[in-house]
């Protein structure tokens, strides 16, 4: 079994980052939920954006298979405000659907387990000024207008200075983020033993 229990794949258009805003925020998350364990959790997360989401899906098919050799769980988190049109599939296709296509050729075993943002990150980090009214307003005003640089910044604001209630808020309104947190949660306290 890996040290790393999981590797989270993320559409980012950032590239290659070990830590950018919204696994920030993600890992943030998780650690309200593990209590005390934040080092150990730390080591056994592996993130990787892959800057769009073509590499995020050919990675998903052709690479978690490589990732996963090791024991460790594949997380492939897409927005889905596009993810319909990348697999070929109308806008009022399932998520069962998207899954379906998305797996299309994919031999991975165990399977990725596939996460849509709903709507997209943007739709996150306005959670997150609704939660926190005292957060900066013109920051993530241009977050939200896709500015990367920025984005990071917001988004490491809610997971370092922001407080637990505000996350909890933010998870309220964006389910599809709280259903990747509680499922890394779970996967990191058995392979912790807590």
């Amino acid at each position: 079994m890996s040290s790393i229990s999981a590797t989270l794949l993320y559409e980012d258009q950032q590239g290659p980052s070990r830590q950018y805003g919204l696994h920030a925020f993600v890992m943030a998350c998780v650690f309200d939920l593990v209590n005390g364990l934040r080092h150990r959790v730390e080591q056994r997360v592996d993130s990787r954006p892959l800057k769009g989401n073509g590499n995020l899906l050919k990675s998903t098919r052709n690479e978690s298979s490589r990732i996963a050799a090791d024991g460790r769980r594949v997380f492939s988190i897409f927005d889905n405000d596009r993810v319909r049109d990348l697999v070929g599939l109308p806008h009022s296709a399932s998520e069962s659907q998207v899954r379906q296509e998305i797996m299309a050729g994919c031999v991975a075993q165990p399977a990725p387990t596939i996460f849509f943002l709903k709507e997209n990150t943007e739709s996150v980090l306005a959670a997150a000024l609704t939660c926190d009214p005292s957060l900066d307003p013109t920051l993530f005003g241009r977050a939200m207008g896709k500015n990367l640089a920025e984005r990071d910044v917001a988004f490491k604001q809610v997971a370092t200075r922001a407080t637990r209630a505000t996350r909890d808020c933010i998870l309220r309104s964006v389910p599809s983020v709280k259903e990747l947190v509680e499922a890394l949660a779970s996967i990191l306290h058995a392979d912790l033993g807590d």
